[in-house]
This record gives C-alpha cells, sequence and structure tokens, in this order.
C-alpha cells in the first residue's frame, strides 16, 4: 500500500466551494509532491489547476465582475471579439481566478471595519447613513 503525504479523505476535507476559475466542482487528484512523494491536492481537471475552492456566491460575484469588464487583474490575457468559445472560457476561467480572491479579500475587509467601526460608536449603537455626514 503507498503512503500518501496527503490522503485522499484529508484532501476532501480541505475543499472548500467550487473551482476559483470555473465555477465547478472540485476533487482530490492523486499526484506527486515537488519530492516525487504520492500525494492528493485538490483540484479541478476542467481547469487544470490546484486550488481548495471559494465559495459559490464569492466565485458568481468574482465571475459577474470579470463578465462586466468592471474586475480585470491580468492584462496579460484580453478578450476580443475574435476569441472562439475556448479562449473565451480561458479568459473567463483565469480573471475570475484571482478576482475570487480580491472579492473574497473586500468581503472580509468589509467586515472587519463594520465591527471596529461599531465598536467605536456611543453605546455600539448604529446610525442610519443618511444621519452621517
Amino acid at each position: 500500500m503507498r503512503k500518501y503525504q496527503i490522503s485522499k479523505k484529508e484532501c476532501m476535507e480541505s475543499i472548500h466551494g467550487v473551482c476559483n476559475g470555473c465555477g465547478r466542482k472540485l476533487k482530490p487528484i492523486e499526484t506527486v509532491d515537488n519530492s516525487g512523494n504520492p500525494t492528493f491536492w485538490a483540484g479541478c481537471i476542467k481547469c487544470e489547476r490546484f486550488c481548495n475552492g471559494v465559495d459559490k456566491t464569492i466565485w458568481r460575484i468574482a465571475r459577474n465582475l470579470v463578465e462586466n469588464d468592471k474586475l480585470i487583474l491580468y492584462k496579460d490575457i484580453l478578450r476580443s471579439e475574435n476569441n472562439n468559445e475556448e479562449e473565451l472560457e480561458k479568459y473567463l476561467s483565469y480573471q475570475t481566478d484571482r478576482a475570487s480572491y480580491v472579492v473574497m479579500e473586500v468581503i472580509n475587509e468589509y467586515f472587519k471595519v463594520k465591527k471596529a467601526s461599531s465598536d467605536d460608536s456611543p453605546q455600539g449603537k448604529k446610525y442610519p447613513r443618511e444621519k452621517i455626514k
């Protein structure tokens, strides 16, 4: 029996969400680590990428921003009217992968600031937006 650095079960437990690029289900992929030892890593067969995933809602927000040209982080791959379906999907997947991390960071920062501002307000009271000048 082979001794894996990360077992299939451990790998399954590390998966949290969908593929950062295409939004599909992630799977444990049998591979070898940099030392040549057998292991399982979470990844997407379609995108050919290793990742532990993002929440489906975060992925959807990131994909919407990319599709509507609101958040384009990589300038080395461009979308054009001449892209065929495969090229367009590669572009969307590539951009959405990175955009997912940015969206996640923005949401995390939002909750940190919101918590800090509620801690600073008198008696923890929150004021309606229209009263703040």
